[in-house]
């Protein structure tokens, strides 16, 4: 049966990284961790609001940011296995030339290259001009993007008067074809490129294909779905960090207050994450997160083949990285002392987490938190939490003991 006192020690050390997380002024945080025999902990600490003192608990939902990501690569990946695309494909197959006009690289970028950050596409998230209106003192919180508008902020090679202001705040230098530079473009592409295959909208497909097939039923793209909670908010208030060099590259929207009691942070909840779409529009929930981290790690034949899972896991080095990284197509895979994990970190206004599964043993962890770190430089975040040091350590201890008793 395990030891229980074992046990105890082990769920005792992972919320106390969760209160550590929160003493360090993440407001609130809520971490799940499975195997395929079920649920080995979940916790939550801290707030989902400051300003009223409410409690976070183990039913709300977080914006995820990239970890959406995931979603996409997943569709894709089965549309390559239905024959309806091929990796090498290019974006202009499918894409039509007023879509791509001005993005750089756009129109030879692969499928492939799409998927592993190796386009040299430029990312609309790094465009001075975005970062204003889309997250910062321009923002417009209650607008609803359209799918291709953030593709208008990238158009570097126009060069008459109307587009100005690319010329003088491209960034550089400019990524190149078949280096790793991360750019959310890719996946809005994807995304694009998904609707012109089926015909359906790229969050309808992801749901066929992603999360009805593992019931994930506390996810949903935020401006693109209808939420799955109208009777009850199940989204916590969505904070940001609003330090010296927030203000510097965003500026804060007049719309945003900051708490009496946090005045390093910004409310944002009147904002929403529909400006990232298939790059990082989705809202969800530890737990679903977990079943969609260990149907991967199992190649579960409802969302992925054996050959969708060999082509996902195709990793090339990611220069310049924190800690040793790699990138495959969708995901990222990390080297620590602690173990081989696999997943995807993410953070968008108001939000941050991390989802990922091991290598060695069978668990997926999970924590998402209500705090964004975009444009803040280092920061207290819900994903160097859940990947830290200890929080690892008692989540594989936990999976041994789990595999050790079964």
């Amino acid at each position: 049966m395990g030891d229980p006192f074992v046990h105890d020690v082990l769920h005792a050390t992972l919320k106390q990284c969760l209160d550590d997380g929160r003493a360090k002024g993440i407001p609130g945080l809520a971490a799940h961790v499975e195997s395929s025999t079920g649920t080995l902990w979940s916790g939550n600490t801290g707030l989902s609001n400051i300003e009223a003192g409410k409690a976070l608990d183990g039913d709300h939902v977080f914006g995820i940011g990239s970890i959406s990501k995931v979603f996409m690569s997943l569709t894709i990946l089965q549309l390559i296995d239905e024959k309806k695309l091929e990796i090498n494909d290019t974006v202009a197959k499918y894409l039509k030339e007023d879509v791509l006009q001005g993005i750089p690289h756009a129109g030879k970028a692969t499928i492939g290259q799409l998927l592993s950050h190796t386009s040299g596409i430029p990312s609309w998230e790094d465009d001075p001009k975005w970062i204003a209106e889309g997250r910062g003192k321009k923002l417009d919180p209650a607008r609803i993007w359209g799918k291709k508008e953030t593709l208008e902020y990238i158009r570097y090679e126009n060069h008459d008067a109307r587009d100005l202001h690319h010329i003088l705040t491209e960034p550089l230098p400019r990524p190149e074809p078949g280096k790793v530079s991360y750019s959310n473009t890719n996946f809005t592409f994807l995304g694009l490129i998904t609707e012109a295959i089926t015909g359906e909208p790229a969050e309808s497909q992801m749901r066929k294909r992603i999360l009805e097939p593992l019931n994930l039923t506390k996810t949903y793209v935020e401006g693109f779905e209808p939420n799955p909670f109208p009777l009850i908010n199940l989204v916590p208030d969505r904070y940001h960090w609003a330090n010296p060099e927030f203000e510097k590259t965003a500026g804060i929207c007049p719309e945003f207050n900051k708490p009496e009691t946090r005045q390093d942070l910004i409310n944002a909840s009147k904002s929403n994450t529909s400006v990232e779409w298939t790059a990082g529009g989705y809202i969800s929930h530890p737990s679903d997160l977990c079943k969609l981290a260990l149907a991967i790690r199992s190649c579960d034949p409802r969302i992925i083949s054996p050959a969708s899972q060999e082509l996902m896991y195709q990793f090339r080095d990611v220069p310049g990285a924190r800690t040793p990284l790699q990138v495959g197509h969708g995901i990222f895979r990390t080297n620590r002392q602690e173990g081989v994990f696999l997943g995807h970190n993410g953070s968008v206004l108001g939000f941050a987490g991390m989802m990922f599964w091991s290598e060695e043993e069978d668990v997926a962890i999970s924590v998402l938190g209500n705090v964004g770190t975009m444009h803040a430089g280092v920061v207290a975040n819900a994903a160097d939490v859940g990947l830290g040091k200890e929080f690892l350590e008692s989540v594989m201890k936990l999976a041994r003991v789990k595999s050790a008793k079964n």
